[in-house]
């Protein structure tokens, strides 16, 4: 049964000197993740055992992606001939080249009709304005060919990337760093998008739980250092303690009403992987005056 948030204090009942030491602190994880399968297909590798330490975007297995790659390999070679022919403007070139003559001649035979009256028929005339209409009308097909070569070429780049990106799914890779603790699939066997390959927990940033005397319990504490200390396995007190420090993250609202204490997390860097989640340790939080 607990006690609702108002038999815990937020008075001034810490001091400026005051560390607290909270009992039953224990190690925890702060994130257990499963790493999913994306695509559908058999395993053609998984690269992880229990026990193994992985870094964000490791790859930890594969899905056959045989066919993906045939598919990818036809769309980039539809994008480069596509790109080859964004950049060929010699249709337009040509176009224009045509129309330049085709205007020439119709000068020339105006002229030539100035000097001598009907030394070319109104026929040719007519005739030489239509090709100079049609080489006009054909430059404006030239240059919209040409833009759609261009636009042809983006999209092919686009399906380019959209098959090189679902290409990537195939391969499976770890969202964080952590410790693998379970491996769910193994070669060979069919896999859905969905499906957890493996799970890995999180141990390069753990909590450390304990609890405080509830008139202590200040909401102030959040933010406060806190000292880790891992005593050896031995009785032997000569042994270094290992030691760590880290901030509270959370002060609990609500108190155990038989032993008047309140839940306290501190988060701590586990960089160097010293210790290991389970294990029981001492934890002193440190109130600063500032904070009072």
């Amino acid at each position: 049964m607990l006690l609702p948030a108002s038999f815990i204090s937020f008075g001034s009942s810490v001091s400026a000197t005051d560390e607290i030491e909270a009992t039953r602190a224990l190690i925890k994880v702060v994130d257990t993740t499963n790493i999913p399968a994306e695509k559908e297909g058999v395993l053609r590798s998984v690269e992880i055992k229990i026990g193994d330490l992985v870094q964000k975007g490791q790859r930890v297995a594969q899905i056959d992606d045989r066919d993906a790659q045939m598919k990818y390999e036809k769309v980039a070679v539809e994008h480069e001939i596509a790109e080859r022919a964004s950049r060929d403007d010699t249709i337009v070139k040509f176009a224009e080249k045509s129309h330049a003559v085709s205007q020439t001649e119709l000068l020339r035979a105006t002229e030539a009709n100035d000097e001598i009256e009907l030394a070319v028929s109104e026929t040719e005339i007519d005739r030489l304005k239509l090709i100079v209409e049609k080489s006009t009308l054909e430059i404006e097909k030239a240059e919209i060919d040409f833009e759609v070569n261009k636009l042809t070429e983006k999209l092919r780049r686009i399906e380019k990337e959209q098959i090189q990106n679902d290409l990537s799914k195939f391969q499976i890779k770890t969202p964080t760093d952590g410790l693998v603790v379970r491996v769910e699939k193994q070669i060979g066997e069919w896999v859905k998008p969905g499906e957890t390959i493996a799970r890995i927990v999180q141990i390069n940033v753990l909590r450390v739980e304990g609890q405080i005397p509830v008139e202590q319990a200040s909401l102030k504490l959040k933010g406060a250092d806190v000292i880790v200390t891992l005593s050896p396995n031995s009785t032997d007190d000569s042994k270094p303690k290992i030691q760590k420090k880290g901030k509270v993250i959370f002060v609990s609202l609500e108190a155990n009403p038989v032993e008047k204490r309140v839940k306290i997390v501190a988060e701590i860097d586990n960089s160097d992987l010293a210790f290991r989640p389970g294990l029981p340790v001492k934890m002193v939080v440190q109130f600063d005056k500032s904070l009072d």
